[in-house]
């Protein structure tokens, strides 16, 4: 994503002009003419063609991977979708790298009889995400859909057990001869699940990893409960995520797996977000009876609003703006011409021009 400047806005008065609002999963709307495209996750679509359940980019930042693995770890989704993250001081790079990757910021918090200091932060990430791990009220196991969801939620919940501890081993080389021997395994700790979730766990990590897979719940504390990978599912296991792993949690590897981080975390990506309502409005007075459109400056001629992708309508409705802006389909439009705000108000098109950027994809 890139800033791009303004350098034109753009009005014209259309009699019985027909809007669409297009309502997205942050209590916020598009207002868009029929055939004014959006960015989709089908590509560009006109407005009166978008369905609900269609997804387009939001300017916050995050990947799902890394949503749905700290969700399935140390995150909570409220009600109206924001998601709370609260790490230990320990693990502070690690809050903070998830925190920059989402466009947040991380504070640090107080002890308190929960615990010690920490570092937490708050990010809106719709309610979709609410529904989806909590649709009645208590958080459920969503299988992570790829490794890279799979290696947050073992940065927060996971953790490598080598055997014997080092402590008892008798010389260096000892890691290495015990990784060869089948020794060690990597475990996740699953007892915020319920029971049944984590047999659903069991059965996920089977099929993704290999057999050698089991719960293990502790004979004098019955509520603490591990998923623990061993064998060739511990092998399986590391090897698809070790890219993936930030290097301030790279002491949960294996020491052959440390350093293939490929640093996607400090790569910053939008949020999509879920189409939840099209609907036709009846506003056709006031400001409603006019075509709006701003021409940035960048060849691709697309920007975000506050709530989505769209792009220039110049590229569908041309009328006589300057040459410089092309004309890609001149006698697409039929109707009175468009106000080009350069000549018409150049004090206000000054403003634009120097004060105003926009966000490009």
């Amino acid at each position: 994503p890139i800033p791009v400047r303004v350098v034109g806005w753009h009005k014209n008065r259309v009699k019985h002009q027909k809007w669409l609002r297009v309502k997205i999963d942050r209590h916020a709307a598009m207002w868009l003419t029929p055939e004014h495209k959006v960015w989709t996750t089908r590509g560009w679509v006109r407005a009166d063609q978008l369905v609900v359940g269609d997804f387009t980019p939001h300017p916050k930042f995050g990947t799902d991977d890394l949503i749905h693995g700290t969700i399935l770890g140390d995150a909570n989704v409220q009600p109206r979708g924001t998601m709370q993250v609260l790490h230990s001081k320990k693990q502070s790079a690690w809050c903070l790298a998830k925190s920059y990757h989402l466009g947040a910021t991380g504070r640090e918090t107080k002890p308190s009889k929960l615990g010690g200091p920490g570092i937490q932060f708050n990010i809106s990430v719709g309610k979709r995400w609410r529904s989806k791990f909590y649709p009645h009220g208590k958080k459920i196991f969503v299988a992570p859909p790829s490794p890279r969801a799979v290696a947050v939620w073992y940065c927060d919940d996971g953790s490598w057990n080598q055997w014997p501890p080092l402590k008892q081993r008798p010389d260096k080389a000892w890691a290495t001869r015990s990784w060869k021997y089948g020794h060690g395994r990597a475990t996740f700790s699953v007892q915020g699940f319920s029971e049944s979730d984590q047999l659903k766990i069991l059965s996920w990590a089977s099929a993704t990893y290999g057999p050698s897979v089991s719960l293990y719940r502790n004979k004098k504390h019955a509520c603490y409960t591990q998923l623990v990978l061993k064998r060739e599912a511990r092998d399986s296991f590391f090897k698809a995520i070790a890219p993936y792993v930030h290097p301030s949690m790279q002491y949960k590897l294996p020491a052959i797996y440390r350093g293939q981080y490929d640093g996607w975390l400090e790569r910053r990506r939008y949020q999509w977000t879920k189409i939840e309502k099209v609907e036709w409005s009846k506003n056709n007075e006031g400001w409603g009876a006019h075509r709006y459109c701003v021409t940035v400056d960048h060849p691709t001629r697309r920007f975000f609003t506050t709530t989505g992708l769209v792009s220039n309508c110049w590229h569908w409705l041309q009328s006589d703006l300057p040459k410089a802006l092309g004309f890609v389909a001149p006698f697409y439009y039929v109707g009175p011409a468009w106000k080009h705000m350069a000549s018409a108000e150049p004090a206000e098109y000054n403003a634009l021009d120097n004060a105003i950027t926009m966000t490009l994809y």
